[in-house]
């Protein structure tokens, strides 16, 4: 069911079961991004619009942890400290300062593993392999704040739950990965 927000489509399943797909299952993975800059790919069929269902928590390293959806799926999102700092000097308000039920457009964004402590802050099994967005660069598509009826928000699933693959993928974090 997709809930009745006017100019969001539902484009994270189809980005996120591409990548799976084309990702080895079994192997080990030393850098956790798993598609760099994917907005400026030509495989993104529609704008890339995501609504701000709420924030979770604020990181160690001042990123904030976001919790995200298009018009089916839940997704979580980090948003490093430098694109806060950005997003916050371009529209002169914190990030997270009347910005839940709004919707954002992603200008630049990585899919990305969890880390094995993001999985843990989120209170998730350490060796599981999921993929979050990090929004390197953001902008308010629409500020109107919108309420998600009960009804509209019990459909929503994250994305790793609903998306089946057929084998489990393991992550490690040899190298430190650094956004551009």
């Amino acid at each position: 069911m997709d809930y009745p927000l006017k100019l969001q489509q539902s484009w994270l399943e189809d980005e996120y079961t591409s990548i799976l797909s084309s990702t080895p299952h079994g192997k080990k993975f030393t850098n956790s991004v798993v598609v760099k800059n994917f907005v400026t790919s030509l495989l993104i069929k529609s704008t890339p619009i995501l609504f701000v269902v709420r924030f979770l928590k604020i990181t160690s390293d001042l990123s904030v942890v976001a919790i995200l959806s298009d018009s089916k799926h839940l997704i979580h999102g980090i948003i490093p400290y430098k694109t806060c700092k950005e997003f916050e000097y371009k529209y002169g308000k914190r990030i997270t300062f009347e910005m839940s039920g709004t919707l954002i457009q992603l200008k630049k964004a990585d899919f990305q593993f969890a880390t094995s402590q993001q999985l843990q802050e989120l209170g998730m099994e350490p060796s599981k392999a999921v993929i979050t967005i990090q929004i390197n660069e953001l902008s308010v598509f629409q500020r109107d704040q919108v309420e998600l009826s009960w009804m509209a928000a019990k459909h929503l699933r994250f994305l790793y739950e609903d998306v089946v693959v057929a084998n489990e993928m393991d992550c490690t974090e040899e190298d430190e990965v650094t956004s551009s």
